[in-house]
């Protein structure tokens, strides 16, 4: 009996891992690693397949490792990411976690979890706190930013660069403390990100939130780019810019 529950749990786990592997195969494989014969273990891997989800779903481990996105869905799934997020509907073209969740079961059939996109978020380290800290290297909020978002009851972001070489794409990440709308971005398919860019997706934070007043904290480049932000926000009366050294 004891055996037989082995053998059993073993299955479900291999059920649960998505590994694709030919019942004769697995059955040949498992009379030979637990003593069993054949018939007993194809009836017990036909009873597994046929249990309602649910039931296998209550027995799952605590803290298992979920599936992995396949090579071909992360280059659908970047491919959606590098479009604007207007092209879908939405009236800001940047997308948000939640925009990316609903897009991608809409337009991949791709079912991303919410608490999956927050644990990679944060095991990449992007959040508002972390990039906050990095951003201002330990110093605190400038007063006149702190002054702002008291007096306007402005909305405070960190806006971050992210390059990746493998994928060929970099990205421009804003985050905040909100909790409905924590994070904006928005993605292409360059080398580098230039001035327009990074003006593209100031715009775009501001049609993210078309009543607020927004704060953003970034760190200072080129005099040329600096030049040009502060054009931009020249013309916006809710975009006040707070360049890190």
């Amino acid at each position: 009996m004891e055996c037989y529950e082995e053998v059993k749990q073993e299955l479900i786990q291999l059920e649960r891992s998505g590994e694709v592997v030919d019942t004769p195969s697995l059955c040949r494989e498992m009379s030979l690693k637990f003593g069993l014969d054949h018939t007993t273990i194809f009836n017990l891997l036909v009873e597994i397949r046929c249990s309602p989800r649910s039931r296998l779903k209550e027995s799952r481990p605590v803290g298992r490792p979920r599936k992995k996105l396949s090579e071909d869905e992360v280059s659908s799934l970047l491919e959606l990411l590098c479009r604007s997020a207007s092209d879908y509907g939405y009236h800001s073209p940047l997308w948000t976690p939640q925009r990316v969740i609903k897009s991608a079961g809409v337009e991949l059939g791709l079912v991303l979890k919410k608490d999956l996109v927050w644990a990679n978020l944060k095991r990449w380290g992007l959040t508002f706190e972390e990039q906050l800290r990095q951003c201002l290297g330990g110093r605190g909020i400038p007063a006149e930013c702190s002054e702002l978002l008291k007096k306007k009851r402005g909305l405070l972001y960190v806006l971050t660069e992210l390059h990746s070489a493998e994928l060929g794409v970099v990205a421009l990440v804003g985050l905040t403390s909100s909790k409905k709308t924590p994070l904006g971005c928005a993605v292409w398919q360059r080398h580098r990100i230039m001035t327009d860019l990074v003006k593209y997706f100031l715009r775009g934070l501001l049609t993210l939130h078309p009543e607020r007043h927004l704060a953003v904290l970034m760190r200072q480049k080129s005099a040329y780019r600096t030049e040009k932000l502060k054009q931009l926000e020249s013309y916006h009366r809710r975009l006040h810019l707070f360049l890190v050294d």
